[in-house]
């Protein structure tokens, strides 16, 4: 009997729905797999249990952050559409807590104190400090070092929150921390606060909906491959949606914060320092500021004079040590560019 051979058509329809059933069937799995490692509900009726409910000593560093304390333990859906999540005001677990105003510091008046010069900082989580307690991160070290060696007092605020992209931060600062009346401020830049995605956000975005709401599989995977076509093959980042609009997010800082002295900070990548592969992305986001006449001071020189391992917990997080260099380079710049005057040093500055 003769075969009755198909159209070229009919195969190509018929090896498209084979392809499209076995992306389906590999889909599911996969997204599960990948939600439940990023600690993202599955599904939208999901009510997540912590898996420890111990309480851990305060100067423990052992146990930080999302290791022992998960995101929904630690943060809340915002009332603020572009904040989208926010720390929970009051919590307290393990080396996390957070005050009554709702960031990560010790209890401070909304009323600056009398003869206090006040500098807030804003910033992810390399502000925040993830996976170290709070006396060890950028803000308090810097704060230790401007009482130390200077005359008056000085209030340094850490209204960095983990997984924010630089719209987030301006609007934290629009929203929250300008009502806290600072006479400086600090941006601390990483080279992913271009991009809104965040595991922080994710587990809040993901409870709106179902497993088929939306992949975020697929959505890493886009964000990592438009990445990587910018860096090495310069081609223009055109996953549009999770590209944050530096220049435009650095003039609503400028605009809405006459009277106040800033200072930018770029923190680099902490792997390779010698041969760093990350230059176009410190560009990308200091040069706005630049442009609008901010100071801005790029970490990498400091950084580059240590070994990676002393400085760091992982590739994007500092250590105690690394955050006490980047607090030297913050009291330097904000010397060196007049926001402090040098001749009330008390002490000679080692």
């Amino acid at each position: 009997m003769k075969k009755t051979r198909l159209p070229l058509w009919k195969k190509l329809v018929f090896s498209l729905l084979i392809f499209l059933f076995a992306t389906a069937v590999l889909y599911l799995p996969c997204e599960i797999v990948f939600r439940l490692s990023h600690q993202i509900p599955v599904f939208s009726w999901d009510s997540p249990v912590s898996k420890d409910t111990s309480v851990v000593p305060e100067g423990d560093t052992t146990a930080m952050d999302f290791d022992s304390v998960h995101y929904y333990e630690i943060f809340q859906k915002s009332d603020n559409p572009v904040l989208f999540y926010e720390p929970k005001p009051g919590f307290s677990k393990g080396a996390v807590q957070i005050n009554a105003h709702g960031f990560r510091d010790r209890e401070v008046t909304l009323v600056k104190p009398p003869g206090t010069t006040r500098i807030i900082v804003l910033g992810d989580s390399v502000i925040w400090g993830h996976g170290i307690v709070l006396a060890d991160t950028f803000a308090k070290q810097l704060e230790e070092l401007l009482n130390d060696r200077l005359d008056g007092k000085y209030e340094v605020l850490n209204f960095g929150v983990s997984g924010y992209s630089l719209q987030q931060e301006v609007e934290q600062y629009l929203d929250r921390a300008s009502r806290f009346q600072p006479d400086i401020a600090i941006l601390g830049l990483c080279i992913n606060d271009s991009v809104y995605s965040s595991e922080e956000g994710d587990f809040f975005a993901a409870q709106n909906g179902g497993l088929l709401s939306k992949s975020y599989l697929l959505d890493s995977l886009m964000v990592k491959i438009d990445q990587v076509l910018h860096q090495y093959f310069g081609v223009s980042q055109k996953y549009l949606e999770h590209i944050v609009d530096v220049p435009a997010q650095m003039n609503r800082l400028k605009e809405a914060s006459e009277g106040v002295s800033w200072l930018v900070l770029m923190f680099p990548r902490l792997d390779n320092l010698e041969d760093y592969q990350s230059l176009a992305e410190h560009k990308i986001l200091t040069q706005p500021a630049r442009n609008l006449g901010f100071s801005v001071r790029d970490l990498l020189a400091d950084y580059r004079r240590y070994s990676s391992e002393s400085i760091s917990i992982d590739p994007i997080h500092p250590n105690r040590l690394g955050n006490a260099i980047a607090a030297e380079a913050a009291y330097d710049a904000l010397i060196q560019n007049g926001m402090i005057r040098s001749e009330h040093e008390n002490r000679v500055v080692e």
